[in-house]
């Protein structure tokens, strides 16, 4: 019989993965998480062509920042990965001058959103591999 204080850990850190197998609950709170983080960036934007604030960098205090040890929730490890984010430009915006990157498309962020939910060691192969097939099957062999 497992340890319950193991079995509880182990639960815990299962939780913070997508599953390998369909399981519609685990699946319902993935996209929760990301519809919560997205709704939390957005509360970083503004007219301004950055995210949030923009603030002097420390140097000194972010070599000294250590990872903590014990595991985190999931809201306060989105509130503290969106905190990286503070400043950061945003060079599709229409008052950047330099807004000759164009925005990320909706489907190229699930290109690399799905493939990272099921095999995070290739993030976007699968389904580059697909579209190239595609693109390739489409494209008659005098352009090739």
């Amino acid at each position: 019989m497992p340890d319950p204080q193991y079995q509880d850990l182990l639960d815990r850190v299962k939780s913070a993965f997508p599953q390998p197998t369909s399981d519609r609950v685990h699946d319902a709170y993935f996209v929760f998480t990301i519809m919560k983080a997205l709704d939390s960036l957005d509360q970083l934007k503004s007219d301004r062509p950055y995210l949030g604030e923009r603030h002097p960098l420390d140097y000194r205090r972010a070599q000294d920042r250590r990872f903590p040890l014990p595991m985190g929730d999931m809201e306060n490890t989105i509130s503290e990965v969106l905190t990286y984010l503070e400043g950061l430009m945003i060079w599709g915006h229409p008052n950047t001058q330099e807004n000759v990157v164009p925005p990320t498309t909706i489907p190229s962020s699930w290109e690399i959103c799905l493939p990272a939910s099921t095999t995070p060691t290739s993030s976007g192969t699968p389904i580059r591999t697909g579209w190239r097939r595609r693109k390739w099957n489409a494209c008659p062999w005098s352009v090739i």
